[in-house]
């Protein structure tokens, strides 16, 4: 698999985590929470990217209505993908670079 082709299957992860971290965002998990499973994650671009959407995510405010709820989960996803391929690391970095990936939900 080519740097570019890990990165891609990142972002579509990336994408996923976005939503996911809204929902726990709107399920009451705390920030401090959400960034300590994001830590688990090897020191990188990467994590250092999905802290930065947990702390987004909790600039939001968390909803009573279900309805609220998946609306916020879904235009917090929106366009992460898009988002994250901007942000695709030079060759090198990128060749070296052990991206995590996760099949998409």
């Amino acid at each position: 698999m080519t740097a570019e082709e890990k990165w891609q299957r990142f972002c579509i992860t990336y994408q996923s985590a976005a939503y996911n971290i809204m929902s726990d965002r709107q399920h009451q998990v705390t920030e401090q929470q959400a960034i300590e499973h994001v830590e688990k994650i090897q020191a990188g671009v990467e994590r250092d990217m999905l802290i930065a959407l947990v702390k987004q995510a909790h600039q939001s405010p968390a909803f009573d209505q279900q309805d609220d709820k998946e609306k916020a989960m879904e235009d917090f996803k929106a366009g992460k993908y898009q988002a994250c391929m901007a942000k695709m690391p030079e060759s090198s970095e990128a060749q070296n670079a052990d991206i995590p990936t996760a099949p998409a939900p």
